[in-house]
């Protein structure tokens, strides 16, 4: 298919720089969120607030 790369060996444009940050952002306050998960030892969850309502 003629046209389908680019002229003289150029590149096309990547990603913007702020798509690139944000996504790092994103991705480390995510990592951080199950690290803290699992360094507390997983005390979270909908079975931590039923306390003893659901015992028989």
């Amino acid at each position: 298919m003629a046209g389908s790369t680019a002229p003289d060996g150029e590149r096309p444009p990547g990603m913007p720089r702020w798509v690139r940050t944000t996504a790092l952002v994103v991705a480390v306050l995510v990592a951080v969120v199950v690290l803290v998960l699992l360094i507390s030892g997983g005390e979270h969850g909908p079975g931590r607030h039923l306390g003893q309502v659901l015992t028989w």
